[in-house]
């Protein structure tokens, strides 16, 4: 049985992003992500790949329509602070692990961000949505499964 731990709404949550190396900052897309998440979870874990394709759903931090709609979908599913104003410097993508139900379980970030623990600094692999209660992961899952 996976859980995850309830934690405290806090408005003023701004996750902190890690640097990555110049070779992506400007050419990694979104496509990239979900190849290399996909690689990773279906070929380096053995995840059944209709299992993944069916709970894992790949999303920009940034996105913004043709008629100038804006949003950020990943603070949305983490229930994070949105600064629409605030200038991204780096892209961010993240992996939308979702629950039978189309609930966000957990995302796993491009870029996670670190929190100190003792004089250690760790970084986050995989977030929760904030003021989300403890809640057991169930996949969906096909009957050809």
């Amino acid at each position: 049985m996976i859980t995850q731990k309830t934690r405290k709404a806090d408005k003023s949550y701004k996750p902190e992003l890690l640097q990555i190396p110049a070779r992506e900052q400007s050419s990694y897309s979104l496509q990239d992500f979900e190849s290399e998440t996909a690689r990773e979870w279906i070929e380096l874990s053995g995840i059944n790949p209709d299992l993944y394709n069916l709970n894992v759903d790949c999303q920009p931090d940034e996105v913004t329509t043709i008629f100038g709609e804006f949003s950020r979908p990943l603070h949305e599913v983490l229930n994070w602070n949105i600064d629409r104003w605030a200038l991204v410097e780096n892209r961010n993508y993240g992996a939308i692990i979702r629950s039978y139900d189309g609930s966000v379980f957990q995302v796993k970030l491009l870029r996670p961000r670190t929190r100190p623990d003792g004089e250690k600094v760790k970084t986050v692999k995989y977030e929760t949505p904030l003021s989300s209660s403890t809640s057991l992961f169930l996949a969906k899952i096909d009957l050809e499964i």
